[in-house]
């Protein structure tokens, strides 16, 4: 049975109709390869997409115990101040529970994962695996593991944990890298390198302090797929013999049906009465804080609109402020980027900005701040440009 695997940028396939792609045997043998359109692409008896590593946050949290503590809802919570949507908007999976005591956490769009399986639905095609080019990339005990192409890459610290970031020159020593290194001083990387890319390994072990070693030449069509999670689980999933075989489990499926279902209702129920008793809370505490605000559904407004007020009064931003958080990030910008454009909403605030790109260490110092930014490389033309997106986090 032959599997076609696709390589699928960010972009794909509303901005970049073009996706490199393997066939391989059932055995693993290469039958061949190439880049281009769907229509392009060879028959196969399945398929399987690598995404990007920038598609996928890779995050970690102390999570409660039990399975209520994995449930998509708490999942969100917990890794809440590192999004920057709602957490409603992504799909969440937790990993094991590691040694000390945190439990990395996978999110991915499901904006994202709903557009690609509609563009391989209109071309007849559906995904059986969806997982990321860092779930794949090999991790070793004691070693980091860098991954570096022509235009982005990507650092594992551990399985399952890392981050991913552009690179407009290869050659020159990621800022991200940096920074990390600074955080976690004389580490082992172990080096993988895309088509064309050279790294100075004697250079930048005098710069970083750390060690490099040779990895060898990377390409996510090529790795094998171990035990990199699928991040088409659930909803997302293909036809799968599961699927197939249904009829033979529909009797006590439909039992074991009924009563999730009557604990659901039962558990939504007893939820449903709690949030009316922290309401009721939430309201009581507001008046006896701000006595002046008028009674009713509204006096959470009111009382936050006041408690803003006397923020403001002794300098603090409040909950709906720009012009605090604006200051902030331009101090912390300092005179070199140059604003071109300003977005402002629900408490995001993003930039445009253009000049040399991001001054050196610029989230580090936001996140002493208090406050989560997130950058991206928005070249146009000849031009350097990149996007500063600022979110305020929950604990300051």
């Amino acid at each position: 049975m032959s599997t076609l695997r696709l390589l699928m940028k960010g972009d794909w396939p509303d901005l970049e109709q073009s996706c490199a792609w393997v066939l391989s045997s059932s055995a693993g043998a290469v039958l061949s390869r190439g880049e281009g359109p769907p229509a392009s692409w060879p028959a196969a008896a399945s398929c399987e997409v690598i995404l990007t590593a920038d598609q996928l946050l890779l995050l970690r949290a102390r999570l409660p115990a039990g399975r209520r503590g994995r449930t998509p809802a708490a999942l969100g919570y917990s890794v809440e101040e590192f999004l920057l949507e709602e957490p409603e908007r992504y799909r969440f999976l937790a990993g094991a529970l590691q040694t000390d005591g945190f439990t990395p956490v996978l999110a991915v769009a499901k904006q994202r994962m709903q557009r690609i399986g509609q563009a391989l639905a209109q071309v007849g095609r559906r995904a059986r695996w969806i997982t990321a080019e860092s779930l794949v990339a090999p991790v070793f005990d004691g070693q980091w593991t860098l991954v570096l192409e022509a235009e982005r890459g990507f650092l594992m610290q551990g399985p399952a944990r890392g981050f991913a970031f552009d690179t407009d020159e290869a050659a020159a020593v990621p800022v991200e890298l940096d920074l990390a290194l600074q955080q976690s001083p004389g580490r082992d990387v172990r080096v993988y390198l895309g088509p064309e890319v050279r790294v100075d390994a004697a250079a930048w072990e005098a710069r970083l302090g750390a060690k490099f070693l040779p990895g060898g030449s990377w390409d996510p069509l090529l790795v094998p797929r171990g035990a990199a999670p699928d991040l088409a689980a659930g909803e997302f999933a293909g036809t799968s013999s599961l699927g197939r075989a249904a009829p033979r489990w529909l009797a006590a499926g439909a039992v074991v049906l009924g009563i999730w279902a009557l604990a659901v209702l039962g558990h939504w129920g007893w939820l449903s009465y709690r949030s009316m008793s922290l309401a009721g809370a939430q309201r009581a505490v507001a008046l006896a804080a701000f006595p002046q605000a008028p009674p009713g559904p509204d006096v959470l407004v009111t009382a936050q609109s006041q408690l803003d007020q006397l923020r403001r009064s002794r300098g603090l931003m409040g909950e709906s402020d720009l012009l605090p958080l604006l200051a902030e990030v331009l101090d912390a910008l300092g005179r070199g980027p140059q604003l071109r454009r300003l977005d402002y909403g629900a408490g995001r605030l993003e930039l445009s900005l253009s000049g040399q790109g991001p001054p050196p260490g610029l989230e580090a110092r936001l996140r002493l701040r208090g406050l989560r930014a997130v950058v991206r490389s928005a070249a146009q033309g000849g031009a350097a440009e990149f996007v500063l997106v600022v979110l305020r986090t929950r604990a300051r």
